[in-house]
């Protein structure tokens, strides 16, 4: 083979049986959130929310509550923040709903399954449909 470069050539028992080499697509940001969410890393899981450049009210709560369990000292913070964002995002949220939210977030250090079990439902029953009105 003249003018090939050394380099280029595959010996053949480098070769493997798959004649086509694959690469694999990095997951998507938010894949990679949820998995350091689910492996209890903030450091990931705040690195990746930067990348993703906005967090739906679900995953920062996800965050929020990944903050509450690690200890974090921005806890009090973005737990305010994420209060805040619920009365402005949830527009069928109730006063009641709002502060049973401050509640349960201020309950994340204490009773961290069932404060956060609160905080998802309410942040899912503030999105539902308002029952239709009954007929007489």
């Amino acid at each position: 083979m003249v003018g090939t470069v050394e380099w280029l050539k595959v010996a053949p028992s480098s070769r493997s049986s798959c004649e086509h080499s694959f690469v694999t697509a990095q997951p998507s940001p938010r894949i990679r959130f949820r998995r350091a969410i689910d492996a209890g890393s903030v450091r990931l899981a705040e690195l990746t929310a930067r990348e993703m450049h906005h967090l739906t009210l679900e995953e920062a709560l996800e965050l929020v509550i990944l903050y509450a369990a690690d200890g974090d000292p921005k806890f009090e913070r973005v737990a305010c923040r994420w209060l805040g964002r619920l009365m402005l995002e949830r527009e069928r949220l109730t006063l009641s709903q709002a502060q049973l939210a401050a509640v349960a977030l201020r309950a994340l250090e204490d009773a961290p399954a069932t404060a956060a079990a609160t905080l998802r439902a309410v942040a899912h029953s503030a999105t539902a449909s308002p029952p239709s009105p009954r007929k007489r």
